[in-house]
């Protein structure tokens, strides 16, 4: 019971591990699209470990829809290091920012791990994507569904041929285009600037754009060295920040608040 209300917290308060999209922005490359996040350090790993949000891409004139994988360090196991609601949280991010620019029409998650099958039925349980409806749990759903529905089966069919053993999948709902994501009041995100743009360093809750600034230069502070052997963050320059509304990265213009100039 604590876990479910958990969960439904972290995907209610959008508070999964910070996504940055690399090397190209939000531009899809050879069919695919990469998310980034960086996990909270541990015993084991002083900066965290980095993980990856993969999105994949099949569109042409009969079809529109993505796959969805995720990985940390490049394993596609779940780690059991107690932050696979974090990690969720990141694909939700992830998830929701690509299909608020590429509109798909369906999405898979396809999975052989009884784990991962899990955590993806829980996430799509909580309606945690807007404008997406989900319409199959299971591969015997997927069997079921493509048998009644003619249509589908020839969008989709031959492109699921042949994959894992289990999927979730949820497919765009009429005026999808009117959902607008809720609003996270307070929010300030603080952000990477020319070498280093596009990558979050950190999220926090401020009453006023005066105490953002000021918690945001004390946060930098205290971890510019930590970050600074992955990220490149040097003691406050090449950073700024920005609010951010809806719990989704968009950085402010570029030397609002930051220390830009200083080398």
């Amino acid at each position: 019971m604590r876990a479910n209300e958990f969960l439904s917290e972290l995907f209610q308060s959008h508070s999964g591990y910070e996504i940055n999209s690399v090397p190209y922005g939000d531009t899809v490359q050879n069919g695919q699209l990469k998310y980034v996040f960086v996990t909270d350090p541990d015993d084991k790993n002083e900066y965290g470990r980095q993980g990856e949000v993969v999105i994949k891409q099949i569109k042409d004139a009969n079809v529109d829809l993505i796959f969805v994988e995720f990985n940390i360090e490049g394993s596609t196991d779940t780690s059991g290091l107690g932050d696979q609601f974090k990690i969720l949280g990141a694909v939700v991010k992830a998830v929701n920012r690509y299909c608020r620019i590429y509109k798909p029409k369906y999405i898979v998650f396809e999975t052989e791990d009884p784990k991962k099958l899990s955590m993806y039925k829980a996430m799509v349980r909580r309606q945690v994507f807007p404008g997406y409806q989900t319409i199959v749990q299971s591969l015997d759903d997927y069997n079921k569904l493509i048998a009644t529905d003619k249509e589908l089966t020839n969008q989709i069919g031959p492109r699921l041929a042949g994959f894992a053993d289990e999927m979730v999948m949820l497919q765009r709902t009429e005026g999808a285009d009117n959902i607008k994501p809720p609003e996270v009041k307070g929010q300030y995100v603080i952000y990477g600037l020319n070498k280093y743009r596009g990558k979050v360093f950190h999220r926090l809750d401020a009453p006023s754009q005066d105490k953002a600034l000021q918690f945001a230069r004390e946060w930098i502070e205290q971890n510019s060295a930590r970050l600074g052997e992955r990220w490149g963050l040097d003691r406050g320059r090449h950073w700024d920040l920005a609010k951010d509304t809806h719990g989704e990265f968009a950085p402010a213009p570029e030397g609002q608040y930051s220390v830009v100039g200083q080398n």
